[in-house]
């Protein structure tokens, strides 16, 4: 039996030595670039006669979208993955420019609208789970260009405890600005100029970290005459002043809203979910624009000194800001 063994296990040396020599055909690499989906239909279950925005999925799988082809807006909700939706609350005279839900909704069922109407820019809280809505705090701002373009919960906040932000801009000759709600702990609608230093820009995006209890650091996109920028601010530091390298340029070639052929129009940005204020190779972040120019893009930004056009659609104009990107998975990120 032991020269048997023996013998099995000079035999299964020789196979794996073998088997070593033996090449591997290479696989090759798949091309990283976008994909057309295709159009939905009746037979994916998909809703047609209908203008669903802002879909956003909350912490327990909640989703929840806002249907604007109607009279008035209307806050729709599905608990089954989309499967099946209901009309949860109707916003009479409300222009939606938003929809968020608080990261612990499953807990203290805060859902939030921003009404973008021109002269009269609220945000409109549900305690719960969207069935009715109260204004919180005061009027944002006020003005006949004055419209509220995006809302952000910081990924700390909870149960009336937390900070928002609005974005502002200005459909006339002067610009927006970015307010906050609770920042120090006040309880009001507070414009940042006044506390962090003057964006004179027509903001169209607002984010907060998705580190925000670490780096306490926000960010948003304006438009100037001069271009469109990512801008940081830490705490109530200066806009600009506390990351060296800020505001890094997105475009020269989109401006604020009041040169017509090349106005913003909107925008979003993705980050990465290790995105951090304080690491310049962590902060990687995906900017997506819509205007009259015809270089909207969307840009790979990473720390400040490098801005790469994705060219989704080969460039060049007709690009769709994708909504509610949110923080984006670290693994997902090519860096």
């Amino acid at each position: 039996m032991k020269t048997k063994s023996r013998i099995l296990g000079i035999g299964l040396v020789a196979v794996l030595l073998i088997s070593m020599l033996v090449m591997a055909a290479p696989v090759s690499a798949g091309t990283l670039k976008y994909s057309t989906v295709t159009t939905p239909s009746g037979s994916n279950n998909q809703i047609l006669a209908s203008d669903a925005s802002f879909i956003t999925v909350a912490s327990d799988g909640t989703l929840f979208c806002v249907e604007t082809s109607t009279a008035n807006d209307v806050v729709y909700k599905s608990v089954d993955g989309g499967v099946g939706w209901t009309a949860s609350a109707t916003l009479t005279g409300v222009t939606v420019a938003d929809l968020e839900v608080s990261p612990n909704y499953a807990t203290d069922g805060r859902v939030f609208v921003l009404d973008g109407t021109a002269n009269n820019v609220v945000v409109l809280m549900s305690t719960n789970g969207g069935a009715t809505f109260n204004q919180l705090g005061g009027v944002i701002v006020a003005g006949a260009t004055m419209v509220g373009t995006d809302l952000a919960i910081a990924p700390n906040y909870t149960a009336d405890s937390g900070e928002i932000m609005v974005a502002v801009s200005d459909t006339g000759a002067t610009f927006g600005d970015v307010y906050s709600w609770g920042t120090s702990g006040v309880l009001n609608w507070v414009n940042t100029d006044a506390v962090g230093g003057a964006v004179a820009e027509d903001i169209t995006t607002v984010e907060f970290s998705p580190n925000y209890p670490i780096d306490a650091t926000k960010l948003s996109i304006g438009s100037s005459a001069t271009g469109t920028y990512l801008h940081t601010q830490v705490q109530v530091a200066n806009w600009d002043l506390s990351i060296t390298g800020y505001p890094v340029t997105i475009s020269a070639g989109i401006t604020h809203t009041t040169t017509a052929a090349t106005a913003i129009v909107s925008s979003d940005i993705a980050l990465a979910s290790d995105w951090n204020g304080s690491i310049a190779t962590l902060q990687r972040s995906y900017v997506a624009t819509v205007s009259a120019a015809a270089v909207d893009n969307i840009w790979r930004v990473t720390g400040t000194t490098s801005v790469v056009g994705l060219d989704p659609e080969g460039g060049g104009g007709g690009i769709i800001t994708v909504r509610k990107w949110k923080y984006l998975k670290k693994e997902r990120i090519k860096r």
